[in-house]
């Protein structure tokens, strides 16, 4: 500790302490007398070694790098400040992309244990992928006969709304069963949370409220606890805060109200809603490969015990025969995942390849300056200077720039991750933390290594690093290149082909009413007259040329499926919806044949049905649709109706589906609810006038209606956020990597046109052609772009194959391996990067030979 503590105080007294040993050598020259210089020795010598014993040496040439290396970065400003910004951009880009996969798809939910939970699923013999959906019976059958966890629980995500009247105020929660607290080790901030002895039939309408909400809705008061909630028009008892930074177990949606479970009284005893999920905590010792097949063992018994009554035989024995699982609850439920899991996936293989090309290329570039350094690096080895103290100062060089690129890469990173919070409208924990830190510190050393490590190594030999190093490390990023441009055309083209694909109506100039219908099961003939007297208002409003309403709108999200047969033909999914009057002449849908639905179609008539054109080749493959008729539903439910119209093809769940087989229902026929019933309105006038009118007409036609306002084409634009989000950052890492290759060639060609100056006036002075030297300056641009090119389209063919299942499920229209898009993409990168490597290869031949000559 004393020899220790005399190192540090040393180096932080450096000066006082050479100005002592000065002093002290004086001392002893005096001492010697006349002729003590030669014998006292040579005192820089004396000095070092007096300061290796007394000192860090290291620590020292280290400070000394580290300011040559700054010295040498500032004289280059153009150079460095490139430099920077593209390892900015890559280390940033990595991280940031890294933080949003792990947020979605990686991250444990930050309860207890996570690890010891599991997602329960079922999956009938029909269904390609297990399905994490249960009916409440099913759940009940489940808490009440398994016994391989020490706790379960079952929920589901629910937004409700808070207001009873006007513009929609709305709250993410879930529908929690009483072992949902006790089992994530979920615990109370202020009051309590609810546990088992409140769930139970006829329960008390209490909930629990997140720290988040607590703050925001009641401003932190501890007045909260007994205060009401009015909820999808139900009042609710707060008695409780939950801790904070729970966000429950849907990742993307941040749990701000929990009520129990018993409370949602319309589909407890369903057995045909599939509303809940299920998970548990697994019993101590108890592996989950051996707690699923335990749990499968008794699956048949509570199937048995559940099967729909008013189902069909053949339709009873599928359910019967589902079968039973378990996966690991650590990560929740992403529904967030299962959109940009894949995109994210490409994205961050997509960002790890720009840093490897800002990589290669300033590898190529410190190549071409250390070898335009080599009468430094001579000097230096002549001083005896070894090798391994070369390769310090060089990689200090490079591990400055990495550490410049971690500073703006970790802002760039913050600034992306606050962005696409927003943009993908999710409730992510993106805060800087350990993993992301740990991620850009990672990004860094590798960028240090790869940027700093081959210029290190080839310059610290006896001889100058040859052009060939700084080829490999072009050839490399062109290659890279290749890749990403090939990746931003497949995903550019195929956004391109989604925006004019035929949808099957026309969302411009449409504005959509979202009524809230507090999830009635059932609409009475109140609601009917009062959705018939709102929709009579809107049609009245100045500006509305046609207005109508329906329950699903394309690309909503929604969907209401049920086999559909008639005497000649079947669909066993087909996907149907209720509208109004007037609604394929507001979405300006083609009737084809027969007619439209009419005011008389209402309750009390005769049940009628138009049908596009998949489900009229299906259901009637003879040709003869109109008159004919359809029946839908299952067991019990079975309901007949007359086909009077079919309709164009339209989309109905996304856009890159094919237009699936769809029966629409005259709507005031239905007695069947939805949670929202839309009214779609055609109206030229700006969408803040239209939606004031809006609130006027539906202030007098309903008021204790709750409702939203929102453009259709705004509503469509998020249904494509995942392409357009693929399109637009790939077209972005693409042209930044076109930039970054077109940058190092034209360092590579400045520092080797710059090296190559004598040769070229030599050869102009002997009368070579001003051309002859183009086309030899630009040979090596050539050359490195050749073979770039040849090895990168291999390269991008194999990885659109290796990630083909993948990419099929992002493009449209287009295959992973299409030719063209490869070839317009080789096409674009060597047009950039001739035009990088002609402009110092102009130069090289404007050379003047006489100066030349006279430098030499």
């Amino acid at each position: 500790m004393g020899e220790l503590w005399r190192r540090v105080r040393m180096l932080l007294g450096r000066r006082r302490w050479r100005r002592e040993l000065a002093q002290e050598m004086r001392l002893h020259r005096e001492l010697r007398g006349s002729g003590s210089v030669r014998r006292f020795g040579n005192e820089l010598r004396l000095l070092e070694r007096s300061q290796a014993q007394w000192g860090w040496t290291w620590l020292e040439t280290w400070a000394q790098d580290i300011r040559h290396g700054l010295r040498l970065l500032r004289r280059t400003p153009l150079i460095t400040a490139l430099a920077l910004v593209s390892l900015g951009l890559g280390i940033g880009a990595t991280t940031a992309l890294f933080t949003l996969t792990d947020a979605i798809l990686l991250r444990p939910l930050p309860v207890s244990h996570p690890e010891q939970l599991a997602q329960v699923y079922t999956q009938a013999p029909r269904m390609k992928r297990p399905s994490p959906s249960f009916t409440n019976p099913m759940w009940e059958q489940v808490r009440d006969h398994e016994d391989v966890f020490s706790g379960a629980f079952a929920w589901s995500a629910n937004q409700f709304v808070l207001t009873t009247g006007g513009p929609r105020e709305t709250v993410w929660g879930v529908w929690a069963s009483g072992g949902y607290f006790s089992t994530l080790g979920v615990h109370a901030e202020m009051g309590r949370v609810f546990g088992p002895q409140d769930d139970y039939p006829s329960c008390p309408n209490i909930a629990d409220i997140s720290d988040a909400f607590w703050r925001s809705r009641f401003g932190g008061s501890a007045k909260a606890l007994g205060a009401t909630l009015r909820l999808d028009g139900h009042l609710y008892t707060v008695v409780g805060v939950m801790q904070a930074g729970f966000p429950g177990t849907d990742v993307g949606t941040q749990v701000n109200v929990v009520v129990p479970l018993c409370d949602e009284r319309q589909m407890l005893n369903v057995r045909d809603a599939w509303w809940l999920m299920v998970m548990g905590r697994l019993r101590p010792g108890m592996s989950l490969k051996a707690a699923g097949v335990r749990l499968a063992a008794t699956a048949p018994a509570w199937l048995a015990a559940t099967v729909p009554g008013d189902w069909t035989a053949a339709e009873q024995a599928g359910y019967r025969a589902r079968r039973m699982g378990l996966a690991s609850g650590a990560r929740g439920m992403s529904r967030i995942g299962r959109r940009y899991g894949s995109a994210l996936e490409i994205l961050l293989a997509i960002a790890g390849l720009i840093l490897l090309v800002a990589c290669a290329n300033l590898a190529a570039l410190m190549l071409a300056r250390a070898a335009a350094r080599r009468q430094e690096i001579a000097v230096r080895q002549a001083l005896g200077a070894g090798r391994a103290r070369l390769i310090r100062q060089l990689m200090t060089e490079s591990a400055l720039l990495a550490a410049g690129g971690l500073a703006l890469g970790v802002a760039f990173a913050k600034w992306a991750c606050r962005a696409a919070e927003t943009l993908l409208k999710a409730q992510l924990n993106l805060a800087p933390d350990g993993r992301m830190l740990a991620c850009a510190i990672g990004a860094t050393v590798l960028t240090g290594l790869l940027v700093g490590l081959a210029p290190a190594l080839s310059t610290s030999r006896a001889q100058a690093p040859s052009r060939a190093a700084g080829r490999r490390a072009a050839v490399a990023a062109v290659a890279i290149a290749v890749v990403l441009l090939a990746g931003a055309g497949l995903f550019l083209r195929s956004f391109a082909k989604l925006g004019n694909i035929g949808l099957g109506f026309d969302p411009a100039h449409v504005t959509l009413l979202e009524v809230d219908n507090q999830n009635a099961l059932r609409i009475s003939n109140a609601a009917v007259a009062a959705r018939a007297q709102a929709l009579a208002a809107l049609r009245a409003l100045p500006g509305v040329s046609s207005a109508s309403g329906s329950f699903i709108i394309p690309g909503q999200g929604m969907e209401w499926d049920t086999p559909v047969h008639s005497r000649t033909g079947a669909i066993p999914d087909a996907l149907l919806n209720g509208v109004s009057p007037g609604y394929f002449a507001t979405l300006r849908t083609p009737l084809l044949a027969g007619r439209d639905f009419k005011a008389q179609d209402r309750r009390g008539t005769a049940t009628v049905a138009i049908v596009n054109e998949a489900a009229a080749r299906m259901l009637f493959p003879n040709g003869r649709v109109l008159g004919q008729e359809i029946m839908q539903g299952e067991g019990k439910d079975i309901q007949r109706a007359q086909v009077v119209g079919v309709v164009a093809d339209a989309k109905y769940l996304t856009v890159q589906e094919t237009a699936p087989a769809q029966v629409y229902f005259a709507l005031a026929q239905l007695k069947e609810g939805f949670p929202t019933t839309s009214f779609e309105l055609r109206s030229s006038l700006p969408g803040a006038v239209l939606g004031a009118e809006v609130k006027l007409a539906m202030a007098a036609a309903d008021p204790a209606a709750s409702y939203a306002v929102l453009s259709y084409n705004r509503l469509l634009v998020g249904i494509l956020l995942p392409q357009r989000l693929l399109a637009w950052l790939s077209a972005l890492f693409g042209g930044l990597a076109l930039l970054l290759t077109a940058i190092g060639l034209y360092g590579i060609m400045a520092y080797n046109a710059e090296r190559r100056r004598r040769e070229f006036g030599i050869r102009l002075a002997l009368g070579a052609e001003p051309r002859s030297v183009l086309r030899l300056a630009l040979g090596d641009a050539a050359w490195v772009v050749g073979i770039g090119v040849s090895l990168g389209v291999p390269l991008a063919w194999a990885s659109a194959r290796a990630a083909q299942a993948e990419l099929s499920k992002l493009l449209y229209g287009l295959r992973p391996t299409d030719a063209a898009t490869l070839g317009a993409a080789v096409a674009v990168l060597v047009a950039a990067a001739l035009v990088a490597a002609w402009l110092p290869a102009r130069r090289a031949a404007r050379t003047d030979p006489m100066s030349t000559l006279r430098d030499e």
